[in-house]
């Protein structure tokens, strides 16, 4: 996506956070250049830029990593104000009250071509380890771990049933009080036209929490005049069709790694429906109707992830300047979510 600068506004104080919470493939990368083009000091996946006083820093693991061990200290989150990429492994209850001023964004697309942008992401990754065919679990490519290697049907069908759990803690969660949905929102990145979207992510960065959205169409509940005290009308506005479909918009053709496969979405959009996910429900923003076909189905849950290492969160010497070592995980190479 390409998003205009609208209504340019100073960037916040370094304690007003935005976390975005959505996973991998939803335009992440569009969301952080627009944030660091606005002057914010931006972190994708693995945090880099200055640290004070003004000296190169690179983590060594994600943000999110960091969230998990609940650490204040964490130059990541000391350094840094925004922060996308797998934000749906992150520990949002915790962030939400370690940062009393943080502003929260759940970034979503339709659910197929979600899953077919990771799908042919998983198959990049296999044709590079020269893997067994461009589509297969990890047993077929054990240069890879299962999050790296794995794109089959059952996989991911897990995933949507995985992703929609957890936009249903999400918006449960910021749904608990006027306060904590004055500091959420929701974006759908290929629905809404660049300009809204740019104006929204705008207001996500707003001073005053007590703002109301400009734009239109709306998507945070404290403007909806359906249900202004609660996240149900916004629920109700994504699935019922409140904004266009993403299908309207020529969805998942194209995205930073290239074109999508026609036969990809194919193949996904059959595999789900005969697992229990009607067609219409493959095009929601929000996962449920379709997770709740493929749950009756009985599927075998995902591998759980590993706990993050522990780790002294001390920064990484680089540059020439001399710092802490950081023990902890290293990076994922590659990853579809």
């Amino acid at each position: 996506i390409a998003l205009g600068v609208v209504g340019a506004s100073p960037p916040l104080p370094l304690d007003h956070k935005i976390f975005f919470l959505g996973p991998a493939k939803t335009c992440t990368t569009a969301l952080h250049r627009y944030y660091v083009s606005r002057g914010h000091k931006a972190c994708h996946n693995v945090c880099e830029g200055e640290a004070p006083p003004g000296r190169p820093y690179k983590g060594r693991e994600a943000w999110w990593s960091a969230t998990a061990r609940h650490n204040l200290n964490a130059p990541d989150l000391r350094y840094f104000q925004v922060f996308s990429d797998l934000g749906d492994r992150a520990d949002f209850r915790w962030l939400a009250h370690a940062y009393p001023h943080a502003r929260f964004v759940l970034n979503s697309r339709g659910l197929l071509p979600w899953l077919v942008s990771k799908a042919d992401h998983v198959a990049r990754n296999r044709r590079q380890k020269n893997c067994t065919g461009p589509v297969g679990g990890s047993d077929s490519c054990p240069a890879l771990t299962w999050r790296q290697g794995d794109n089959r049907d059952a996989t991911m069908a897990g995933w949507t049933v995985r992703e929609a759990r957890h936009q249903a803690a999400v918006l449960s969660f910021f749904d608990g009080s006027a306060a904590l949905r004055a500091r959420f929102a929701v974006v759908d990145v290929e629905g809404m036209r660049p300009g809204d979207l740019a104006a929204l992510l705008d207001w996500v960065a707003r001073p005053d929490l007590g703002a109301r959205v400009p734009v239109g169409p709306v998507l945070n509940a404290t403007a909806l005049p359906a249900g202004p005290s609660s996240l149900t009308g916004l629920v109700r506005w994504l699935l019922g069709g409140g904004v266009p479909s993403s299908r309207d918009f020529g969805v998942a053709k194209v995205n930073a790694h290239g074109q999508h496969h026609a036969a990809t979405q194919a193949r996904l959009a059959a595999a789900l429906e005969a697992l229990g996910c009607p067609r219409d429900a493959q095009w929601d923003r929000l996962y449920t109707n379709c997770a709740a076909g493929l749950e009756r189905a009985g599927l075998p849950p995902l591998p759980e992830d590993p706990p993050p290492r522990a780790s002294k969160d001390k920064e990484r010497p680089r540059g020439g300047w001399r710092a802490s070592r950081l023990k902890g995980g290293a990076q994922e190479m590659a990853h579809p979510g």
